[in-house]
């Protein structure tokens, strides 16, 4: 009889075990990637152009462009975010091969890989 309830029990630890390690290669972690920012001529504003990824160990992964733009330092505040998924292509490695240009006013930032023949124009509101 012991060694009936012995059995039963190491059997349920190793259920117990095997599914919180299920669990946590499943919870979803925080996205990784990088890119590059450019500050604007004028210094109001800091443009970001990121490649992230993200989902968890075993389940599905994702892998989107994010463009920003923020005030600069010290007390950063976000003026506009853009989320793109592409997931025919390769990601693009904006340290590498991407390119963030400003207009000489500051009024318009444009994200561009050449690579790609890819091109997207954000224009900012010029408050008098």
């Amino acid at each position: 009889m012991k060694r009936q309830i012995k059995i039963v029990a190491v059997c349920l630890t190793f259920l117990c075990f095997g599914g919180v390690i299920g669990y946590l290669l499943r919870v979803p972690y925080p996205a990784t990637g990088g890119g590059q920012s450019q500050r604007s001529p004028d210094g109001k504003w800091v443009a970001f152009a990121n490649t992230l990824s993200d989902g968890s160990v075993l389940g599905p992964h994702r892998t989107y462009y994010e463009f920003m733009i923020q005030t600069p330092p010290p007390a950063p505040r976000t003026v506009r975010t853009m989320r793109l998924e592409d997931t025919v292509a390769e990601p693009i490695d904006w340290r590498e091969e991407g390119k963030i240009l400003w207009a000489s006013n500051s009024s318009t930032v444009a994200f561009k890989c050449d690579e790609r023949k890819t091109r997207m124009e954000i224009t900012l509101r010029i408050e008098p």
